[in-house]
């Protein structure tokens, strides 16, 4: 529980009250690898910290292939942003790909705490802003790239996941198939 709490003092102090009660309402669940967190078409009620492993984001197209959105692992939140604020079914999963465990607080927890801590606030935006320009990034620099320079942005800026991540979930991910993924491997 001291790495969630440490990420939510990194963005400013929390009140004795505020870490007393996270630490009452936080929940600690394991996911074996490949288990899901959180399928398309199901509610999302719950926001997580990965304390340990991998986690994969993805959608399913039109024609039924999986395509990977993002990957997190140790020091994460995550949560499909639009299902968790709307209280809406999502189209996204969360899968993971090493055994997990994670802290977990639900949406009606989360809500109760914005409400009688309104300091709780400002970490929220915080983590909010840090992921949104997160996204930011990644889809200038993965979208206005080639596919070889897309690789070496992930290299260079996330070498973890590119050595944890199996390389299918990579290609999906760059928008390339898994022989052009080799074939970048091989030259870099």
């Amino acid at each position: 529980m001291l790495d969630l709490l440490a990420l939510l003092e990194d963005q400013a102090p929390l009140s004795p009250e505020l870490r007393n009660h996270l630490q009452q309402i936080i929940h600690v669940e394991e996911f074996p690898k490949k288990a899901h967190l959180l399928k398309a078409g199901h509610l999302n009620t719950k926001v997580y910290f990965i304390i340990k492993g991998l986690v994969r984001c993805y959608v399913v197209d039109s024609e039924g292939k999986e395509e990977s959105i993002w990957f997190l692992k140790e020091g994460d939140v995550i949560y499909p942003r639009e299902g968790f604020d709307k209280q809406t079914m999502t189209d996204e999963s969360m899968q993971a790909l090493e055994d997990c465990f994670v802290y977990s607080i639900n949406f009606s927890e989360l809500e109760i705490m914005y409400k009688q801590y309104p300091e709780l606030n400002f970490h929220g935006r915080r983590v909010a802003v840090r992921y949104s320009l997160l996204w930011y990034t990644l889809f200038k620099q993965l979208k206005m790239k080639s596919a070889q320079e897309r690789y070496q942005f992930l290299l260079e800026n996330f070498p973890e996941l590119v050595q944890r991540v199996q390389g299918q979930y990579l290609a999906s991910f760059l928008g390339i198939s898994h022989g052009t993924l080799s074939r970048i491997r091989g030259i870099i």
